[in-house]
């Protein structure tokens, strides 16, 4: 289950550029994200990382699922991140990791469907991972929408990979009703939980002590705004 705390010591700070969906969002269009953040798991260890991602409106058109039919936007993400972890007197560690996932969006915003790819993809065309359905971005018109955060941003769990147990950094410049969904790679919810968050730095913890080895995918929701980080869990 899991559970939402503030407080946590993580420093996040973005680079110059837009952080959500340029509008008007048509066919063609591309934007970028790029968020820094460190923080300190225990005293005497530190972990900077970098959490970019590119996004591309790459089609358009009409989705049918099994929940009915819309009108949508396909964004195609390419995210990466580099994450050194410091620990003297021993050498820094860097890891690299990167993945693609595709998401049909309504006029109302919300994901229709999600697809992504297993971890460290290079492929756009990738033929291995995971898809997820939202019933109400399958089917609503013009969704019933909660506050907007105008700055929203979620960062990259750590640690990850992780066992049992990661935090989920969430970045919020106005008060929102926050909704966090985890998926695994069948597309399945494994958690899911609200909360009613003030303007600021938050971090959702998860306990994956009754879940399998395997990638599972954190989707947070912000008014009518979504992000979808990948997290890896192994045991």
């Amino acid at each position: 289950m899991a559970t939402g705390y503030e407080g946590e010591e993580v420093v996040i700070s973005f680079d110059d550029g837009s952080m959500d969906m340029p509008f008007p969002a048509t066919y063609g269009t591309q934007w970028t994200s790029v968020a820094h953040y460190s923080y300190s798991p225990i005293e005497g260890m530190t972990m900077e990382m970098t959490d970019s991602s590119l996004f591309h409106i790459d089609g358009y058109g009409t989705i049918n699922t099994q929940f009915g039919s819309s009108n949508v936007l396909r964004i195609q993400t390419h995210s990466f991140s580099i994450s050194e972890l410091n620990m003297p007197p021993l050498p820094p560690v860097t890891t690299e990791t990167s993945y693609y996932y595709y998401e049909w969006i309504t006029q109302g915003g919300i994901p229709a469907v999600t697809m992504w790819s297993d971890m460290d993809e290079t492929d756009p065309n990738f033929t291995t991972g995971g898809i997820s359905f939202s019933v109400a971005g399958a089917v609503a018109t013009d969704p019933v929408r909660g506050p907007v955060a105008e700055s929203f941003f979620v960062g990259q769990n750590y640690p990850n990979p992780f066992n049992p147990t990661t935090n989920l950094p969430i970045s919020l410049e106005q008060a929102a009703n926050v909704e966090v969904t985890i998926y695994n790679e069948l597309g399945e919810v494994v958690s899911y939980e609200q909360y009613n968050f003030s303007p600021g730095n938050h971090t959702v913890a998860f306990d994956g002590n009754a879940w399998a080895s395997g990638n599972y995918f954190a989707q947070v929701k912000a008014g009518s705004q979504v992000q979808t980080r990948r997290m890896t869990l192994l045991k």
